[in-house]
């Protein structure tokens, strides 16, 4: 990941608590490896998130995206948040049932689309 973002081949958002000087002392300190976790399952979450929202919008296609009121075509250039605003609840839930599997002890529950 390192090497992509060096190559401007894929860039991260840090949010700016990470960058103040009191939140780089504590972590010095080894108190702030806490929040570092934290931050780091959000990331992954939101990537999760994102993926499915991109299969949502792909898959709805364009004509029904600009019924929906989306305003342009090129849909890389929209952040996660407007992206989930052109999508209903049901639609992300099922995108996310179809990515997920959860693992309950020896059992494992995997979702299936019938269709």
């Amino acid at each position: 990941m390192h090497m992509r973002m060096k190559s401007h081949d894929a860039f991260v958002r840090m949010p700016l608590t990470l960058a103040e000087p009191a939140f780089m002392y504590d972590l010095r300190q080894g108190v702030a490896i806490r929040s570092l976790h934290r931050i780091s399952f959000l990331s992954r979450l939101n990537t999760i998130f994102e993926e499915a929202l991109d299969m949502i919008i792909f898959d709805i296609g364009s004509e029904a995206m600009s019924k929906r009121g989306c305003p342009t075509d090129d849909y890389s250039t929209l952040d996660m948040d407007l992206k989930a605003r052109y999508v209903t609840t049901e639609e992300l839930i099922f995108a996310l049932s179809t990515k997920m599997s959860v693992k309950l002890g020896s059992y494992t529950i995997m979702s299936s689309v019938v269709g």
